[in-house]
C-alpha cells in the first residue's frame, strides 16, 4: 500500500510509516487508513481531501476514518 522509500525515512519505510510508527488508533484498519490518507495528501500537497484522492474507491475510507476518530 504505502511502501515507497523517500530516502529520509527509516530503513525501507515511507515517511508516512515513520511519522505514524507510534500511532495506535485501536484498530489496525484505522492505522492503515491514516497511512493511506497521509500518502494521498503527501502526493498532492495543498489539495482538499476529495481532490487528493484520485481513486474514487479511496474516498469512503477517508470518510470512515474521520467518523471513526471523531466519534470513537
Amino acid at each position: 500500500m504505502w511502501h515507497r522509500n523517500d530516502g529520509g525515512a527509516g530503513m525501507g519505510q515511507s515517511w508516512e510509516e515513520t511519522e505514524t510508527a507510534g500511532c495506535d488508533l485501536g484498530d489496525v484498519r484505522l492505522n492503515r487508513r491514516l497511512g493511506t490518507i497521509l500518502e494521498a495528501l503527501g502526493e498532492r500537497p495543498g489539495k482538499s481531501l476529495p481532490t487528493a484522492f484520485q481513486d474514487w474507491s479511496n474516498r469512503p475510507c477517508c470518510t470512515k476514518f474521520i467518523r471513526s476518530v471523531a466519534d470513537p
